[in-house]
């Protein structure tokens, strides 16, 4: 009998892969920030519920899709089946900007919860300055070695992957249950007001500016839903329609953590206070609401839900960053190379650029967050709305396709996710909007879609010639 372990995610596996890949380290290390961007925690919270809302139909039209294209890439594989090459290419090549720009994003925020801890890395020599953050030579070495963790472990293979990523989860689950917990003990509604002020340096004007201001925002936060389609080959023996309900049930489960921390955390304490905290706001928090034993207890179980939710998200975008590479070398969108996989169904070609530009993030500084964020969001909301036609599409062109997972009223649901990603997508992009990226993040943008357009035309040729002598 053969008692060897089948390798492949379990459904708490997939669940913890989206789950672990949308609650980062934001809720904890950088909570003030919310409040800051929306002018108060009530702004926030609700522009969170509100995505969470408009997000549904998104998650709905990706759970069908999963369910009906089982093929890892996800977006890519969409595009191509309902649009063809170009469509493709577009989903994949935005996409691919926002999973790996998450990747130094992450390990910035790493090595900012470890220089709260190891108040060293902050003491040694500062090699220059990025956006008037400074690059600390301790801090730097710190944060490539713990990215070398996340590289070995996914050297490994799936099972190990599905492992590290479910017992992470677990953990930020509970320290962060823990931590709405103690401060609901505190909790006052009159620390929750005003509901509205005005921020230095944020475009909102009014309570409604700030929540559209958050909601641009937003994107970058929730993405990590559509991560398990991107994983979806290596979903073991989880029925397809499991899968489906999965990758909703993540989105809205992490929706309602993210109000539930934003208001509890600023209802614990006049939230003009909590804005001014340092980092690591959370855990600076709990010492401020009980200077005693309990209050230093809570300030380590916060920062290890922090690395908890910090290494989930990296492992989870390191995971989809690599299918999604692949599935663009598999359609020849980019070289062919970065199709190949080890003998663990493992794309360590698509996982060596992944880990070139993680290994990049120490190197950067936290005054590149919110930019990073931002150009992330508008990704994002480029795939989803090219799989929310391509939804359309599929449901027209090939109406007796199985769908194990078949959303009712399918096309009102993919319509109202398209236009919701279009209304996010001018919000990033247009300078009169709250949520505008600023010129250096619109920069970033035009170059990378410069630079597609140039490797696009490279690529087409290329396939073109093959074509031709098949």
């Amino acid at each position: 009998m053969n008692n060897k372990k089948k390798e492949g995610f379990g459904a708490f596996d997939l669940f913890a892969l989206g789950f672990g890949a949308i609650i980062g380290v934001g809720w904890s290390i950088t909570l003030h920030r919310f409040s800051i961007n929306g002018g108060g925690p009530i702004a926030a919270s609700l522009a969170f519920l509100i995505s969470m809302i408009l997000f549904i139909p998104i998650a709905l039209v990706f759970a069908e899709l999963a369910s009906a294209v089982p093929v890892a890439g996800g977006v890519v594989a969409y595009a191509q089946r309902s649009f063809g090459r170009k469509a493709a290419f577009i989903a994949g090549w935005f996409l691919t900007m926002s999973y790996l720009e998450i990747l130094p994003l992450e390990t910035i925020s790493i090595t900012e919860v470890l220089a709260g801890i190891i108040p060293v890395l902050r003491s040694g020599p500062i090699l220059y300055t990025i956006a008037g953050s400074d690059i600390y030579l301790y801090s730097a070495i710190v944060g490539i070695l713990l990215a070398c963790i996340i590289i070995l472990i996914n050297r490994k293979g799936t099972n190990t992957i599905a492992r590290f990523q479910s017992s992470l989860t677990l953990l930020l689950i509970v320290t962060a249950s823990a931590s709405i917990l103690i401060c609901a003990t505190k909790a006052k509604a009159m620390n929750l007001l005003p509901l509205y002020t005005p921020m230095e340096g944020k475009a909102h004007t009014s309570f409604l500016t700030g929540i559209i201001a958050v909601c641009a925002l937003t994107p970058q936060f929730y993405a990590g839903f559509d991560t398990i389609p991107q994983s979806i080959e290596e979903a073991g023996g989880v029925e397809k329609k499991k899968v489906g309900r999965i990758v909703v049930l993540t989105l809205i489960v992490a929706g309602l953590f993210y109000a539930l921390i934003i208001t509890a955390s600023a209802a614990a304490i006049p939230w003009q206070e909590l804005i001014v905290l340092p980092i690591p706001v959370l855990s600076n928090l709990m010492t401020t609401l009980y200077p005693g034993f309990l209050g230093q207890a809570m300030y380590w179980i916060t920062m290890l839900g922090a690395l908890s939710g910090l290494f989930t998200t990296w492992n989870s975008f390191y995971v989809a960053g690599g299918r999604l590479l692949m599935s663009l070398g598999r359609y020849r969108l980019i070289p062919a190379a970065f199709a190949k996989v080890n003998e663990r169904n493992v794309p360590y070609v698509a996982n060596v650029l992944c880990s070139v530009i993680m290994l990049l993030g120490p190197l950067l500084g936290i005054g590149v967050i919110d930019i990073l964020g931002i150009i992330g969001s508008f990704g994002f909301t480029i795939g989803w709305m090219i799989s929310c036609l391509a939804f359309l599409k599929l449901r027209k062109a090939e109406p007796d396709l199985p769908r194990p997972y078949f959303v009712q009223n399918g096309g009102l649901i993919a319509g109202i996710g398209a236009f919701t990603c279009l209304v996010m997508m001018v919000n990033c992009i247009a300078p009169f909007m709250p949520g505008y990226m600023g010129n250096f993040g619109l920069l970033a943008v035009v170059i990378w879609t410069v630079l597609g357009i140039v490797f696009f035309t490279v690529t087409e040729k290329e396939h073109a010639k093959q074509v031709k002598t098949e």
